[in-house]
């Protein structure tokens, strides 16, 4: 799942359970950003830390029934 930060168009990637994505998109809807800002977005940020300008390179990883976005 991606979660917008700021009114430039940045976001964060998080790992959901699949059962678990309608409550965390319900949950999220009242944090967004409107109108959008005239910047350019930052990389997106991963769990695991790192950050890429390709949000379509973030995969899930799951480690001891943790799962964690990642940038590999």
């Amino acid at each position: 799942m991606f979660h917008q930060t700021d009114c430039c168009g940045s976001v964060d990637a998080y790992s959901v359970n699949a059962q678990s994505m309608d409550a965390w998109q319900t949950a999220a809807a009242p944090c967004t950003f409107e109108p959008i800002c005239d910047c350019a977005p930052e990389p997106t940020d991963a769990e695991d830390g790192e950050s890429t300008a390709d949000k379509d390179e973030i995969v899930a990883l799951c480690i001891d029934n943790v799962c964690r976005s990642a940038v590999p």
